[in-house]
């Protein structure tokens, strides 16, 4: 509770254990001010301007998550306070009374299932682009045995003949070889990673044949 002139403080037994203060022993914060350390100080600025739209009347109730000091060990928990005015019979407010509910462990839930979200979602965009790419890659031989069957037919020369199947043995190879990688890809992603250095040359010079 909070008077509205003094904005002296009342707490209760359980508001004294939701900041991790002995009841008995410890000293409850004379007003707003000493209130305001209490609280994270990322959560400050909204809990004052709370207490301000109900002491002017802009608004007769408040509730609001924020993070609260444990003086016992030092952290900060999530509480849900409520809190509303207190009018006199005249229909001044005198006052704000309120209370705080520990959330603690369901905020820390919330956290866990946001990250468990957010790393599905980055497996699920992932997945996509692995699979653009693999459809990429494995139609690349198929498109090329097509192209040189395709010749094939349109020719009775037998070295000819002979030169395409030779070209369609090694796009076979490329995806048979492109099959493996995935199965490679697949075991590796659950073992540790560890670079190793990659020819280049091989690498535009198998691009080139492809394309040739």
């Amino acid at each position: 509770y909070m008077e509205a002139d003094s904005e002296a403080l009342v707490w209760s037994k359980q508001t004294f254990i939701a900041f991790g203060m002995n009841p008995f022993s410890d000293r409850a914060p004379r007003n707003k001010k000493e209130l305001r350390q209490l609280v994270h100080e990322e959560d400050r600025t909204k809990l004052l301007e709370l207490y301000q739209k109900v002491l002017t009347g802009e608004t007769e109730t408040y509730e609001t998550e924020l993070r609260q000091y444990q003086k016992n060990d030092g952290t900060y928990r999530w509480f849900l306070t409520k809190a509303q005015s207190i009018k006199s019979e005249e229909g001044n407010i005198i006052g704000i009374s309120g209370i705080t509910l520990d959330i603690h462990e369901r905020k820390l839930a919330e956290e866990k299932l946001r990250q468990t979200n957010d790393e599905l979602s980055k497996a699920n965009s992932e997945l996509d682009r692995f699979v653009y790419s693999v459809s990429h890659d494995l139609r690349a031989p198929i498109s090329s045995l097509l192209g040189l069957i395709q010749l094939s037919r349109m020719t009775d020369k037998v070295e000819e003949v002979k030169q395409y199947m030779s070209l369609q043995e090694k796009s076979i190879q490329r995806l048979d070889n492109f099959i493996k990688d995935i199965l490679d890809y697949s075991r590796n992603a659950r073992l540790e990673f560890t670079p190793e250095p990659i020819s280049f040359k091989e690498i535009l010079e198998n691009c080139f044949e492809q394309h040739s």
